[in-house]
């Protein structure tokens, strides 16, 4: 309920407006006329419900101005392990360079920006949105260097959007809402980064070998709940619940966890009545936890994890198995696409007879990958994330016999931002080929792993026989010259030799000037432009590095419509990164006589712009100067004496009526250059007074 009032005592207000629900709906809302310099009492109450309250102001009617937050640059900033936002995204845009979020063109984005204040599990939502939006979470700092977290459509329920994710503390998330398919409405946003407080809300765990990460910060004893394995102040427990996928041993434990924890494992449906299946508080010789039961398959686990004495921090849940579908190389698990991240546990693997040993032969707990490189590139393998000392091996061929060694590395992931002890290879790949991924335990450790893939593809528009079309008359393109070659015969672009040349093939709709930029790329680029269809055979038409004294390359020429142009871009010296490829050739509506613009009624004015526009084959051409003419028709309503004027116009103009429906077959009725009678005053615009028939049309 939402009461709007005027006054400094509660005794004594002045009702200014009220509502119960809004729309039928539980929620309320009031419109009303605001005076400059009076302050309003604002009251919101609970009709016999108490909750989390949104409160929105917005002047001048539901959405009064375009959204605040609608660009990156602009985004709105939520603090906090437990926050809420609020917005709308009627008339909001997509930016240049903004990805689809997940995966849906959408078109009216806005955004928010959040700093972990601690390290956990976060889930934001859009439950409440009034629309159908999509949700997406990055890190970066530009809108066009994004580096993707997590996204989601429906997972809210009624259209709305759910995820969760790892925080890590003091990294900055960016956090985008987008309308399914440019759908719009009010936007309220909901993150939390402590998700599994309560039992009820344990998270689902799923798998017979993992590793989770959470924190306990902030979080509390229900009423009831159990104290894990008695431990003094265990009183800030988080939960999770997993269903066991088989019968057979498990070993849960907190190794890594930041603090003294208390670990238990129980059955049950409520938080007052559960069956302890095993608890523990401190492992032998350590202050984290461990346990060990026979799971039953299909039985459902609650487990928790509290601090001893209060304590909090990073919570690492460890859970395993002695099943290792990938222990043997014949079973190795299959990866696809560009982009992974799995864990396992390697504490029940073995070394199966004849497996190579790349390292020491006391690594005795293999586990087997399997990838196929669905594209040329560059591909970084690593192990950051794992709890244990690792190895990396990378092979190939399909036999354990026949394997060819490709790469292998111990510790090397420290250099990449990894712990100390994790691994990293960057190897080139080929499309097509099947590489062996081996991880192990150096000298025998075990545990978690964590095994990371990303491929860098090759720019797939490198050679010149696979440049890429541009159509139309305004296009920007995104590219890559990263990992591009020269090719035999290729042509010094801008007189450079540069070394990675990438090619697109532009065919021009008009003939009228055009310009090529490379702005927004993110090194110094070369930029050329040919005619001919072989690489050994072309033919200059503009070139341009260093446009302007900046790293970026611009060229404008006449296009001839139809004529096919082949666009190069390379690095100076050799230098890569991302592209931008801008062309830009406006050509007006009424350019050609077949779209001249209807005109209607005894009197018009109207306005254009004859930049970029052409004359045609057949086309009149009066004072054998005018080859950038425009088009209109307009149909006498009544006979009588007629005035057309370009008076006003910011060029020196030529005005001509004609009657007629083709080019090839126009009578002159009349033409003007410069209107002498206005010249004191316009120069160089054009008059005529016609005598014209009632139902003529007149070409203009």
């Amino acid at each position: 309920m939402l009461g709007v009032y005027t006054g400094t005592m509660v005794a004594a207000l002045t009702t200014v407006a009220e509502n119960n629900d809004a729309d039928h709906e539980e929620d309320s809302s009031v419109t009303f006329n605001a005076s400059a310099g009076t302050a309003y009492q604002i009251q919101v109450a609970g009709r016999g419900s108490d909750g989390n309250v949104v409160l929105n102001v917005l002047r001048g009617g539901l959405y009064p101005t375009l959204p605040p937050n609608d660009n990156f640059a602009n985004r709105s900033t939520l603090t906090g392990v437990y926050a809420i936002g609020a917005g709308y995204n009627a008339g909001a845009t997509k930016e240049l360079m903004e990805p689809n979020h997940n995966s849906n063109a959408g078109g009216r984005s806005i955004w928010w920006t959040w700093t972990a204040p601690v390290s956990g599990v976060v889930t934001v939502d859009t439950i409440g949105s009034s629309f159908d939006t999509v949700l997406a979470v990055y890190t970066g700092s530009s809108v066009g260097g994004l580096m993707f977290v997590a996204s989601n459509d429906d997972g809210g329920g009624n259209n709305t959007s759910k995820l969760g994710f790892y925080a890590t503390a003091g990294t900055s998330y960016q956090i985008a809402v987008d309308g399914f398919n440019g759908d719009s409405g009010t936007v309220l946003v909901h993150l939390r980064e402590l998700p599994n407080d309560n039992f009820i809300d344990g998270i689902q765990l799923t798998g017979t070998n993992f590793t989770v990460r959470a924190t306990n910060i902030n979080a509390t004893a229900e009423t009831g709940e159990p104290v894990i394995a008695s431990a003094p102040g265990a009183t800030n427990s988080i939960w999770w619940i997993w269903t066991s996928p088989i019968t057979g041993p498990v070993t849960i434990n907190t190794a890594g966890s930041s603090f003294d924890t208390a670990l238990g494992v129980y059955t049950g449906m409520t938080v007052n009545a559960l069956t302890a299946v095993v608890e523990n508080n401190d492992a032998p010789g350590l202050f984290t936890s461990a346990v060990s039961f026979t799971a039953v398959q299909g039985q459902s686990y609650h487990i928790a994890v509290a601090g001893v004495s209060g304590q909090s921090g990073i919570v690492v849940l460890n859970l395993s198995t002695p099943v290792q579908p990938n222990d043997s190389f014949a079973n190795r698990t299959h990866l696809t696409g560009s982009l992974t991240n799995i864990t396992a546990n390697n504490t029940f693997a073995t070394r199966e007879a004849g497996e190579p040993v790349p390292f020491n032969p006391n690594c005795t707990n293999s586990l087997w990958w399997t990838w196929t490189a669905p594209a040329n590139g560059s591909v970084t393998i690593d192990t950051i994330g794992s709890s244990i000392d690792t190895v990396l091996a990378i092979y190939t061929n399909a036999t354990l016999p026949t394997l060819g060694l490709v790469a292998k590395d111990d510790d090397s992931g420290s250099i990449h931002g990894g712990g100390n002890r994790t691994s990293y290879v960057k190897i080139r790949v080929k499309a097509g080929v099947a590489y062996q991924i081996m991880v192990d335990g150096f000298l025998g450790d075990k545990g978690a792993e964590v095994l990371n893939l990303a491929l860098a593809p090759d720019a797939p528009n490198d050679n010149f026989a696979n440049r890429i079309p541009i159509v139309g008359a305004f296009k920007v393109v995104f590219g890559t010259n990263t990992y591009a070659t020269k090719e035999l015969m290729e042509p010094n672009h801008a007189g450079n030799a540069g070394g990675g040349s990438v090619w697109w093939t532009w065919t021009a709709p008009a003939t009228a000037p055009v310009t090529i930029s490379t702005f927004g790329s993110s090194f110094n680029t070369m930029l050329a432009v040919y005619t001919g269809a072989d690489v050994g055979a072309l033919s200059q038409v503009a070139t341009n590095y260093n446009f302007n004294n900046r790293k970026a390359s611009q060229v404008t020429f006449t296009a001839v419509k139809g004529t096919a142009y082949q666009l190069a871009v390379d690095g100076v010296d050799g230098t890569n990164g991302t592209i931008v490829l801008t062309v830009s050739q406006t050509v007006p509506a009424n350019d050609n006589f077949a779209k001249r613009i209807t005109l209607t009624g005894i009197s018009v004015s109207t306005t254009a712009n004859n930049a970029n526009s052409t004359a045609e084959m057949l086309e009149p051409i009066l004072d054998d100067v005018a080859q950038a003419s425009l088009w209109w028709t307009w149909t006498a309503p009544n006979s009588g004496t007629v005035v057309i004027t370009t008076d006003g116009s910011a060029l020196d103009t030529i005005l001509s009526v004609y009657t007629g429906t083709a080019l090839g077959s126009l009578s002159t009725v009349d033409y003007n250059d410069d209107d002498f009678h206005t010249s004191y005053f316009h120069g160089a615009n054009s008059t005529l007074t016609l005598e014209v028939v009632k139902g003529t049309a007149y070409q203009i």
